[in-house]
């Protein structure tokens, strides 16, 4: 038993925005530090990032923190955007934050990937989490979603991911999860508490 997928949920909410494709409003992103400007100076409530957009993060930068703020990151062609590096890659909070992530492979955290603890929707759409680990072997390798959150992850994918509990999702609020592929995870994929 190595590998499983979710089925679509009833009554689900729709929440993935469409691949933008080529465009010329995509930005070409290179370094992690690049990346945590441009999230936080954008006016707009949608970040594109130009396929072939590989972004490596060192141990000593600190997640992106995305607090008082609603927007979509994405890359213009599914798949062909990643971020890979130690650490935690981001961070959603506060009341008023909200992050849709779509087409982005998060690889190689050894915190959570993504931390979401604010009490607005977010989402995970297309995405690849790939051989996250977390390093304290405890729960929450790819994603961990904190008390009160509401959380949709669909056609994902969860490939060589560890943690005791929850080596690819632990939420402690709101979770739908459809049309997502779990390969090779060592600890429960999905942990629920609350």
């Amino acid at each position: 038993f190595l590998s499983w997928s979710l089925p679509v949920t009833t009554a689900q909410e729709v929440i993935c925005p469409p691949e933008p494709g080529i465009t010329t409003s995509c930005v070409k992103i290179t370094s992690f530090a690049s990346l945590l400007e441009k999230v936080l100076s954008t006016t707009e409530n949608e970040l594109i990032l130009c396929a072939g957009s590989h972004i490596i993060k060192t141990e000593n930068e600190n997640p992106i923190e995305i607090t008082s703020k609603v927007i979509s990151i994405q890359c213009a062609i599914y798949g062909e955007c990643s971020i890979t590096g130690p650490g935690r890659h981001f961070f959603v909070g506060g009341m008023s934050s909200s992050a849709i992530f779509s087409g982005i492979s998060f690889i190689g955290a050894t915190e959570s990937a993504v931390v979401v603890a604010s009490p607005l929707k977010s989402a995970f759409c297309h995405c690849v989490f790939n051989s996250n680990v977390k390093k304290d072997g405890k729960q929450g390798a790819s994603i961990y979603a904190r008390a009160s959150t509401d959380i949709v992850v669909q056609y994902c994918t969860f490939e060589n991911n560890n943690a005791l509990k929850g080596s690819c999702i632990t939420s402690v609020g709101r979770l739908e999860v459809s049309h997502c592929n779990f390969i090779e995870n060592e600890g429960a994929s999905i942990y629920m508490r609350g």
